[in-house]
């Protein structure tokens, strides 16, 4: 093998490892019980406004659900109370999962918005996302998990605030 050989593998490599890396971050909820009360049932809506809050978020979204796909647009806003002190991002994923009609998830999937990795939150964040509805689902729950910061200065030392919603119990 030639050294330009050797760079080639070790850049397809690296490559893979930050593709499979990234691909880890979304959870997968695959069998996992959804909690009755945070199961929202898919029905023929094209533009109806719904919210869907916790103390920490609140989406505003509505969906268009056909045969095969479903799109949700909506804006997202985190609490004052957390953006107040810890107004940069440092991460922040929103998800959505499809679950069948025993509340078994069936396929979980990120719908943004996207945040600026240490950038300032803004009032609120715009989302769409067009996903393919899996045979069988009946409803769809939403998890997030998210990091604040205080600071971002020169040594970006300040204090983190962590949230996290996920409305599952364990499989069944």
């Amino acid at each position: 093998m030639n050294i330009n050989d050797l760079k080639h593998t070790v850049l397809v490599a690296i490559g893979v490892t930050i593709i499979s890396g990234c691909a880890a971050f979304t959870p997968s909820n695959k069998g996992l019980a959804a909690i009755e009360e945070q199961r929202i049932a898919i029905v023929e809506q094209i533009d109806k406004s719904q919210n869907w809050q916790t103390n920490e978020v609140l989406l505003h979204y509505s969906v268009n659900n056909s045969a095969q796909s479903f799109s949700i647009t909506g804006t997202l806003k985190i609490a004052d109370r957390i953006i107040g002190s810890f107004p940069f991002s440092e991460y922040f994923n929103l998800y959505l999962t499809f679950v069948d009609d025993s509340g078994t998830g069936l396929s979980t999937h990120s719908i943004g918005p996207l945040f600026i990795y240490r950038g300032e939150v803004p009032d609120t964040l715009e989302f769409t996302k067009t996903l393919i509805k899996p045979e069988g689902a009946v409803a769809y729950t939403f998890s997030y998990d998210g990091s604040f910061l205080g600071d971002v200065g020169q040594g970006g030392g300040g204090a983190d605030w962590q949230i996290s919603f996920r409305p599952f119990s364990k499989t069944r």
